[in-house]
């Protein structure tokens, strides 16, 4: 077999030594050469010179002229001659050492090699993984294939120990590669090709070489990437290519990079939470292109956006073929037209716009004809074509849903330098414009040019977020493929399922789950970060494994709510994986009883909803430590939460702070709201704390600081929530806007409240007034606490709205008007009372609500 093997080695050091001869014996031999060949009388310089260049030459081959040269002492000449035989006899040793050596290592790899790793497919994902299993270990042996390495390839692995790169097919249908690396007796086997088809030939080559060899002694576990969405789609239904082979000791795993990055994407970055904030009616998710990264994204949002009162979650694609490919998707997931199934409770939107964000103009409207431009329609308004009637049970258009202003764009085409082209050029037009503004999210395949992004931690404001995701070094990860870090929750559903139905067909263990089962498993745990935000509950990051001892969902007032949203993310998953309504339940055909709407179904299977986060509340309130290693990782948890390494669930208690009167002169901290707020404090130990003012006046800015520093004296987790009204400072002096440009910088979040296509310079008085307005509207409607400060003159409108003695008129309020309305009052949102409020006249402290 021609195979040839790259390794880290000694070889630059041996021909480093042969190259330092090769220049002594040169420099050697041209001194005396020059030195006892004098150029003779009446000869020519020319000549002389190639007659001498020719003795030197003659030094590192068998050469008798030199021995016949005058002179008495050829001492010199002697030494040269001796280094180039020298040199040209290591050459040549080296050349036939290091094709021995190679053979021999190739001949030890595939008979003795075993319990190391084999990497099928070089790529950049195959050396991610390789730096993290390099990186784990320094032990561990690697053994890498591909096809013909580049330099990238070769240079990662010389300068590495501990993996060896060999050359190989890995479609060969003999399996010379896989035979050659060893493949039978390794620990994993990684199949990371692009090409997918060639991915699965490798698993079934891997199985021939298992049924030829003896068994080995160890399991073996093959992890396949399998990047398009079809073709993993169908592997999950028929299984038979990809399934175990207990009997080989064969571990067949699917991976699919994309899905991770999608997950991710929602997990950290949770759209719900920025559309409740900005106001929105629904999540509104506006993507650049049609790829297969763009299929998993549907998928997530549409499954994992349904959040509180919001309406279902909207996708508007944008791409040169979006109608046709559109038109193509909705074939393979029928369901979600709606077309199959008598349901009335919508699930999702989507929308196919034909039109190249590259090239076209987004901005371009045809006032003749009617037609809005493109960054127009993703900001309009279409309200439910009226076209059924109450008893009418058709299913509605889901293109004629409600829209919302535009949540959060995604580029996602094939080509990373496409992707930031396409994301600053529509940054470049909404920004402009003021329509579709939103934070934009780049697909990536590796992290790159950070200082032309912004990403989410280093901006408060959401319209100017450039964010990064789907690299390969946060997806294609050890981590990932193997200790599986985002099946650590879905790992606890699935047991605690087994603990309470152990005769259930997938009552097995987390390693012999089948693929389908555990994207279950990951969509109900993924969808546990939406249930905990809606039920008021705080952490950063992606992970919500932790939860402090404040968290107790068993109690949370709004069960039937979750309980409503569990079953609708439950239904979408049921439906885009084909099953329908049946009687009785039928895992072969499909079919279950509860393919149905919320208030259609029994009070006993209403309740089944509701079962995941009772046993959550079991697990995580009371964690089993069975043995000493389950109570020393809890141990280094709670070291690790202290460090803040571990980012930890908390609920949340969000403070409005309003102060109207715009102060300018120095004031001091009245003792009765310091008592106050050490009592608020010391009522909600565990919570995190959101401070939420439109910072308007001087005051404000002054109160902000002040509540922060006793927070910080307490060491209270907190962030600030900023209302941006872009109203005028023109009455407080210019330390104060010094001030308040800190606080702002400090903000977690600044929530535009100006209505897309209208910009702060355009305000007239009455609108900033306006703005002024919907600042404290917003504070008022959704903080739990309010502290109002300022004469009784002053606060009144803010004490009426909060007290409930006044209605916010809709041009206020930043909650949807669909939220507000009466015809929606068991589902619509209360303006809350509790609060207080501070008299500047009376120097005294008062209690709302």
């Amino acid at each position: 077999m021609n195979t040839r093997l790259y390794r880290q080695g000694q070889d630059w050091l041996h021909w480093i030594i042969i190259i330092a001869i090769f220049i002594v014996a040169i420099i050697i031999g041209c001194v005396a050469v020059f030195s006892y060949f004098p150029q003779p009388p009446n000869t020519n310089v020319f000549i002389w010179l190639m007659h001498n260049l020719y003795r030197i030459m003659g030094l590192f081959s068998i050469e008798q002229e030199l021995s016949e040269t005058p002179g008495q002492n050829l001492l010199w000449l002697d030494i040269a001659r001796f280094l180039g035989a020298i040199a040209v006899l290591l050459a040549i040793g080296q050349l036939f050492l290091h094709f021995l050596l190679q053979r021999l290592e190739l001949e030890w790899m595939r008979r003795i090699t075993t319990g190391h790793t084999v990497i099928a497919g070089f790529g950049s994902c195959g050396r991610q993984i390789a730096t993290d299993l390099l990186a784990k270990t320094h032990t561990m042996q690697v053994v890498a294939i591909d096809k013909e390495p580049d330099e990238t390839q070769q240079e990662f692995v010389l300068n590495r120990r501990n993996i060896a790169l060999i050359t190989g097919h890995l479609d060969d249908p003999q399996g010379l590669a896989l035979k050659q690396s060893a493949a039978h007796r390794a620990t994993r086997v990684f199949f990371t090709s692009d090409q997918d088809l060639s991915n699965l030939q490798g698993v079934r080559v891997l199985r021939d070489l298992l049924e030829q060899q003896p068994r080995p002694e160890r399991p073996l576990t093959a992890h396949v990437h399998v990047r398009s969405p079809r073709l993993l789609q169908q592997l999950k239904a028929d299984s038979q290519l990809t399934c175990d082979y207990p009997e080989l000791g064969l571990q067949v795993r699917l991976f699919n990079p994309l899905q991770v990055a999608a997950r991710q994407f929602i997990l950290t970055w949770p759209l719900y939470r920025y559309a409740d904030l900005r106001g929105q009616d629904r999540v509104h998710l506006v993507i650049l292109g049609f790829t297969a990264m763009v299929e998993q994204l549907i998928m997530q949002v549409i499954t994992q956006c349904h959040y509180k009162d919001l309406a279902a979650p909207m996708i508007t694609v944008l791409d040169q073929d979006a109608q046709s490919r559109g038109y193509e998707f909705l074939e393979r997931y029928p369901s979600l037209q709606n077309t199959a199934h008598n349901l009335q409770c919508p699930y999702g939107s989507l929308q196919f716009i034909d039109c190249n964000v590259l090239t076209d103009n987004l901005t371009l409207d045809n006032a003749a004809s009617g037609t809005a431009s493109i960054l127009q329609r993703l900001e309009l308004q279409v309200e439910l074509a009226a076209t059924a009637t109450a008893n009418d049970k058709s299913p509605p258009n889901l293109n004629n849903l409600t829209r919302g202003s535009v949540t959060a764009v995604a580029a996602c085409f094939d080509d990373s330098q496409d992707n930031i082209v396409a994301a600053m050029r529509f940054s470049s037009l909404s920004v402009r414009t003021r329509l579709a503004r939103a934070p934009i999210f780049i697909w990536l395949t590796h992290d790159m040019l950070p200082d032309l992004l912004r990403p989410v931690a280093s901006t408060p404001n959401l319209n100017e977020v450039l964010q990064p995701f789907g690299t390969v070094e946060s997806t294609c990860t050890y981590q990932e493929m193997v200790e599986g870090h985002s099946d650590t929750l879905p790992r606890v559903l699935h047991e605690a399922f087994v603990a309470k139905y152990p005769q259930a067909a997938q009552a097995k263990p987390w390693t012999d789950l089948s693929e389908h089962y555990r994207d279950s498993n990951r969509s109900s745990a993924d969808y546990m970060a939406v249930k905990l935000a809606t039920a008021n509950y705080y952490w950063q990051g992606r992970d919500c494994f932790h939860w402090a001892k404040g968290v107790n969902l068993s109690d949370f007032q709004g069960q039937p709510s979750l309980a409503e949203l569990e079953h609708r993310r439950w239904l979408t998953e049921k439906l885009l994986d084909d099953w329908t309504f049946g009687t009785e339940r039928n895992d072969e055909r499909k079919l279950h009883p509860d393919i149905r709407c919320w208030q259609d179904i029994t009070a006993e299977n209403q309740d089944k909803n509701w079962e995941s986060l009772r046993e959550l509340d079991r697990y995580f309130i009371n964690t089993p430590l069975d043995d000493l290693n389950a109570v020393l990782k809890k141990l280094r948890d709670l070291i690790q939460i202290r460090h803040g390494q571990i980012s930890l669930v908390r609920p949340l208690l969000s403070i409005g702070i309003l102060a109207p009167e715009a102060a300018a002169t120095a004031w001091n901290w009245p003792i009765a709201l310091q008592d106050w707020l050490r009592q608020l404090l010391q009522d909600h130990p565990e919570h995190h704390i959101q401070l939420c003012s439109p910072l308007d006046s001087a005051l404000e800015v002054q109160l902000i600081h002040r509540v922060r520093q006793d927070l910080a004296t307490q060491q209270r987790e907190y962030h600030i929530l900023i209302t941006e009204t872009y109203a005028t400072y023109s009455m407080a002096p210019q330390e104060w806007l010094t001030k308040r440009m800190q606080q702002t910088t400090q903000a977690q979040w600044i929530v535009d409240l100006l209505p897309p296509g209208q910009g702060p310079k355009d305000l007239d008085s009455e609108q900033q007034v306006l703005q002024y307005r919907r600042g404290r509207a917003y504070a008022i409607e959704r903080c739990e606490q309010l502290l109002i400060f300022g004469s009784p003159r002053a606060t009144e409108e803010i004490r009426q709205w909060r007290s409930g003695l006044q209605h916010i008129e809709d041009q206020y309020s930043s909650i949807p008007q669909r939220l507000r309305s009466s015809a929606a009052e068991a589902a619509g949102r209360a303006v809350p009372c509790q609060g207080q409020w501070w008299d500047t006249n009376a120097a005294c402290l008062h209690t709302l609500g």
